[in-house]
């Protein structure tokens, strides 16, 4: 998968706990709300605060996707990628073996993208932005 419209590379962490996708990247965003503004707790308890919510376009090879309702939070160390908001989208998400899947919203059959299992048990998602 790789992120429009910028020539540097970001990783994204594929998160089953995480309630939103959520970045630390402003230019990441292809439309942004700064009035959306709320809190977040983190998985280590921390509360951050959301300065924004937007959408981020992501260039897979079957085509450009449109990633909706991604959370601005500029005190956020890592991008996160929520499991639980992809699956309210209707994609799914299929872990086996030393990866994880993402099979499109629409066409069940047609696989949008495959994550190899990093060091820690992570899922990293590098895409170009």
């Amino acid at each position: 998968m790789q992120l429009s419209s910028r020539n540097r590379e970001a990783t994204w962490y594929i998160d089953s706990a995480a309630s939103n996708h959520m970045t630390y990247n402003k230019g990441a965003f292809q439309t942004l709300d700064e009035s959306f503004k709320t809190n977040v707790k983190l998985g280590d308890n921390h509360i951050v605060k959301v300065e924004g919510k937007g959408s981020v376009a992501i260039n897979t090879k079957k085509g450009t996707r449109i990633i909706n309702d991604v959370m601005y939070i500029p005190n956020l160390r890592t991008n996160l990628f929520s499991v639980g908001q992809m699956m309210e989208k209707g994609y799914t998400l299929h872990f086996g073996g030393d990866s994880c899947t993402i099979y499109d919203n629409k066409d069940k059959t047609l696989k949008i993208a495959e994550v190899r299992m990093k060091e820690h048990r992570c899922f990293p998602i590098h895409l170009h932005i």
